[in-house]
């Protein structure tokens, strides 16, 4: 499973005296050479900047209070956790899940926690942008508490500070959607384009939706070796048409990952690979 983190280059504090400060950030994967990376600012996206490579994002016009997110390009459902300028306290939201199974009927909580700069938070609410009237304009979220198709199903918990949860009760397969959750203080407001916790409804046992669970995370094998790398995957249909595994560098259109190659076809692992 690819996955991002970042790194800072210098000691951010550092920049108020006026040395440069750059944020790193790396895959957890081998990806390949010049691969763009995408970077968020307090979870929106922001224009890229590159120093020496593509890892590089240069700080210049931030505030102690901001945070900052990375994820390579192509890959941006897998981004690296928000990071604070400084310490600890700064405008994030982090989700408890990224992806949530559930059955028809059953009752789901959806949890993140936030932190502000700022100890007034004016209004906090969950939203799913394509249930807003306005969800063109991402920066004008709906609360979902006040949804008619939610009527009666869903209550905001929030049982200790800067931490919040949805709870949605009677579920519909028609709940299946992203859900985010945003906060407004005096002089700030998170409107996050980052991915946030995925709610899958079945109408099956809640086990049978469509996921594919890798075993290890990362695997270290010698030149020369064997090595065996697994998965367990859950299709909502019986009729599967077709499976196999893939490396998106290796493909010719990796560029569009829903157009992967199969890597028992790829002439560099002929005669080497085997699925059984």
């Amino acid at each position: 499973m690819l996955a991002s983190r970042i790194l800072f280059d210098q000691d951010p504090k550092l920049r108020v005296k006026g040395y440069s400060t750059w944020l790193k950030c790396e895959s957890s994967c081998r990806l390949p050479d010049r691969t763009s990376f995408v970077w968020y600012k307090n979870g929106q996206k922001i224009q890229k900047q590159t120093l020496y490579d593509y890892h590089y994002y240069h700080l210049e016009d931030f505030h102690l209070a901001d945070s900052y997110s990375c994820a390579a390009q192509g890959y941006e459902d897998f981004p690296s956790p928000s990071v604070c300028v400084d310490g600890q306290t700064c405008n994030r939201v982090t989700y408890t899940d990224r992806s949530i199974c559930a059955s028809k009927g059953s009752s789901v909580d959806i949890s993140c926690t936030y932190n502000s700069d700022e100890n007034d938070v004016e209004s906090k609410f969950w939203f799913r942008t394509e249930r807003s009237r306005r969800w063109q304009n991402p920066s004008q979220p709906e609360d979902l508490s006040k949804d008619s198709q939610y009527a009666g199903r869903v209550q905001v918990l929030e049982t200790e500070r800067g931490r919040s949860t949805l709870r949605i009760r009677d579920l519909r397969e028609r709940d299946s959607a992203q859900y985010h959750f945003t906060f407004k203080t005096p002089s700030f407001e998170w409107r996050s384009s980052l991915p946030a916790t995925t709610l899958t409804v079945t109408g099956v046992d809640g086990q049978n939706c469509n996921r594919v669970t890798y075993t290890d995370r990362s695997i270290c094998a010698f030149k020369g070796s064997s090595v065996d790398i697994s998965c367990t995957y859950n299709s909502y249909e019986d009729d599967v048409e077709s499976k196999f595994w893939f490396s998106p560098e290796r493909s010719r259109r990796w560029q569009n990952p829903s157009q992967p190659e199969d890597l028992s076809k790829d002439s560099q692992y002929a005669g080497r690979v085997q699925v059984p």
